[in-house]
């Protein structure tokens, strides 16, 4: 995730309002960071490959190729 200052302060009038006492956590762990790391990433993504797996969703989208060409539009 990574937040810029505008998108910070409505992140943060968020946490205050939603989750009381998460601010200050939040900028204990993260401070003034543009992004925050997940520290469980290798473990989410391991389950984010087993779903994909399970439900047979794709991870990487094929390439456009072009069925047909265009005709000229002055010609």
């Amino acid at each position: 995730m990574s937040l810029r200052s505008r998108q910070q302060e409505y992140f943060y009038a968020k946490l205050d309002k939603l989750f009381p006492g998460m601010r200050r956590k939040y900028e204990i762990r993260y401070g003034e960071q543009y992004q925050c790391a997940v520290t469980n990433a290798q473990e989410l993504y391991k389950l984010f490959d087993e779903l994909c797996k399970k439900y047979g969703i794709t991870k990487k989208m094929k390439v456009y190729e072009e069925s047909c060409t265009q005709g000229e539009l002055f010609g």
